[in-house]
């Protein structure tokens, strides 16, 4: 296995864990409330703890990838995934619990993007939509099955093992990095010694903190208070861009990569398309399982086609290359709104050929547009950007799936208020995201014309001057 592959295998690996991790504790909010004798609401402190440790640091994986050695970053952030997955299955109490999930979200959220940096400063051009393909697909898996596992354990045997299964997949992942990196000396050269930018840390960590905050806190009914956090987030944002404008250097997160209109088509596509399908398997999950009173396994198998197929979609990467990443782009943003259009019309028939169908074509179709929009982002930015480009696509990732699942839990109990029957509330859950996730055909057509990427590039060029 050459070195990409291998890093590949790292990213997709970690990127599984991290957005398991995400949505796992969906199904073990009654267990869990039970378990330590508090009310289900309070069971919101460990999701924000996790949300907040995740984002945090995020900002500067790019800047510790310059000033230290990538793969010991690497096998650290999965050895502390490791300590706090088991501190989170041994916890006794709610507030052991809290802190141990705030350092596994804190330790795995460096370990998919250093991954991904260290591969994307190895890749040759006509290799970027594969890669990037290889490390979505265990995401995609991650996101669509964190539910099950949590509803699954909790059921079946005991919540505590749905954070003990992490110890030996960190523990392999550990002992992988070892044999085949760290024990053949693969240690990437570190470059240039960076300084460190203080104040434009604390500004990009508190907007991504707040924003993903006030999202988690939309998703948990707290509407007073999620308004709060977003607006102050939106202020530390707007506050960063300020900074990052007046500077000639921006050493955390440098926004010039955004002059790549490549790169500011997949940004944008990314954020509308990430609102529009990132909560559909959640939603789906729930649907079948609440709806059609689906069990655990009969729900997870559905997930598991969805899967299957966003793995299988994999194999098209040749066929996407050869037809033009943004010919691709487009057929994917059509097809996978098709398919989530159609996702009303499953039934509750738990061995339906149309329930199978219509899964099946959303993970193809859910698969080849993350390949595309992740890999026209970076398939034109020079190697001494990449870090910061793969450090900026994955918080626009963190944030945007953030905003898909809330989107996803948030509408069907808005339209509970109006609407008695969850048939038709889920109807229009998936009406409305198709229509997102088609709304980005305008990007594309935008940037033939060229008129708002070229401005943005201009615009953004002028802070160099």
């Amino acid at each position: 296995m050459e070195d990409q592959s291998k890093l590949a295998f790292l990213a997709g690996s970690a990127l599984f864990l991290e957005l398991m991790d995400t949505s796992l504790l969906s199904n073990l909010t009654i267990p869990l409330a039970h378990i330590f004798n508090v009310s289900p609401d309070q069971i919101a402190e460990p999701i924000l703890s996790y949300t907040i440790g995740s984002c945090l640091f995020i900002p500067l994986v790019a800047w510790l990838c310059k000033n230290y050695s990538p793969i010991r970053l690497l096998l650290m952030s999965i050895l502390a995934f490791l300590v706090s997955s088991l501190a989170c299955g041994l916890a006794s109490d709610l507030t052991t619990f809290t802190l141990a999930r705030f350092f596994q979200g804190v330790s795995i959220s460096f370990a998919a993007p250093v991954a991904m940096i260290m591969l994307m400063e190895r890749c040759t051009e006509d290799k970027v939509a594969f890669y990037v393909g290889m490390v979505n697909m265990p995401g995609l898996i991650g996101i669509a099955i964190g539910p099950v596992v949590g509803g699954f354990f909790s059921h079946y045997a005991s919540w505590r093992y749905a954070f003990y299964i992490n110890v030996p997949t960190a523990l392999f992942l550990c002992v992988f990095i070892y044999i085949h990196f760290i024990r053949h000396s693969f240690m990437p050269a570190i470059k240039e010694k960076v300084p460190f930018d203080f104040s434009g840390f604390l500004f990009s960590s508190l907007a991504i903190v707040l924003i993903s905050t006030g999202v988690e806190l939309l998703a948990q009914k707290q509407s007073h208070l999620s308004m709060v956090a977003l607006m102050l987030g939106t202020f530390c944002l707007l506050f960063y861009l300020l900074l990052w404008w007046r500077r000639r250097e921006t050493r955390v997160l440098d926004l010039g990569v955004f002059s790549n209109t490549k790169y500011l088509l997949g940004a944008l596509i990314n954020c509308i398309t990430r609102i529009g399908m990132a909560g559909v398997p959640v939603a789906i999950s729930i649907y079948l399982h609440q709806h059609f009173q689906f069990s655990v396994l009969q729900t997870g198998f559905y997930l598991a086609v969805i899967g299957a197929m966003a793995a299988t979609a994999k194999l098209m990467t040749g066929f996407l290359n050869n037809l033009g990443l943004e010919k691709s782009l487009a057929l994917s943003i059509l097809g996978n709104s098709i398919s989530i259009y159609s996702a009303q019309y499953l039934t509750n028939n738990v061995y339906s050929m149309r329930n199978l169908l219509i899964l099946t074509g959303f993970g193809f179709f859910q698969s080849t547009l993350y390949t595309c929009m992740n890999a026209i982002m970076l398939v034109d930015i020079k190697k001494p950007m990449m870090g910061n480009a793969c450090n900026i696509q994955s918080i626009i990732q963190k944030l945007f799936i953030g905003f898909g699942i809330v989107f996803a839990l948030c509408l069907p109990g808005l339209l509970h208020n109006f609407f008695s029957n969850a048939g038709y509330i889920f109807s229009y859950y998936c009406n409305l995201s198709a229509l997102i996730v088609a709304s980005a055909m305008i990007f594309i057509a935008v940037f033939h014309r060229k008129h708002i990427t070229t401005f943005c590039s201009c615009l953004l060029n002028l802070q160099k001057k």
